[in-house]
């Protein structure tokens, strides 16, 4: 019986055609399985490593699939915990600086003027930049003074460490303001440790 070369040729090609994409499939498959396991030479120190958090954090998994579990667990109550401290104190931080930020905020009154006495023997602070210096934290000082009649001392330590912390965080134009700001409370700190004295 004759054979059609056309057909043979088609069935040779349709034939390779499948073998090649049977190949493809096998090679895709064997990657695959690849990604999904680690070579064999990593295995042992992938167990090591997990009998030895095993037994330093006292777990008490049968399989090192619970053992993964149970890590996992302890990973996100840690993570929660760090959270909760970085919120309570980021809280404590806003409430030392509270005081400091809002007597920075304050505008004064013209009528709080330094007192004639203490420019008198400084020809430097009589006038330009040195006067108005003074007479800026003459005014914050008088104006703090109304503010917050009663204070204690370790309330104006706490207002002190507040600003001396946000240093690092203002830009250069605002550090004029924040040592003067600075400059109030540790006279204010001066002026009270002396009441008590």
């Amino acid at each position: 019986m004759p054979v059609n070369k056309l057909w043979l040729e088609h069935t040779e090609r349709a034939a390779w055609e499948s073998v090649e994409a049977l190949r493809e499939k096998l090679l895709e498959a064997e990657k695959r399985i690849e990604r999904l396991a680690p070579p064999v030479e990593g295995w042992p120190e992938l167990l090591a490593t997990l009998d030895a958090l095993k037994e330093e954090r006292g777990l008490g998994a049968h399989s090192y699939g619970a053992l993964i579990r149970e890590l996992n667990e302890l990973l996100t109550e840690s993570l929660a915990s760090a959270r909760a401290s970085e919120g309570e104190l980021a809280r404590e931080r806003e409430k030392r600086a509270l005081p400091a930020a809002t007597t920075r905020a304050k505008r004064f009154d013209s009528e709080d003027e330094l007192p004639s006495a203490l420019m008198a023997d400084e020809d430097e602070y009589e006038s330009g930049a040195g006067a108005q210096a003074l007479r800026n934290l003459w005014r914050r000082y008088r104006a703090h003074l109304r503010e917050t009649s009663r204070i204690s001392p370790d309330n104006l330590l706490l207002a002190i460490e507040g600003e001396v912390d946000q240093l690092a965080e203002l830009d250069e134009p605002d550090l004029p303001d924040a040592a003067l700001t600075l400059a109030v409370l540790a006279m204010r700190l001066e002026h009270e440790a002396r009441k008590r004295a």
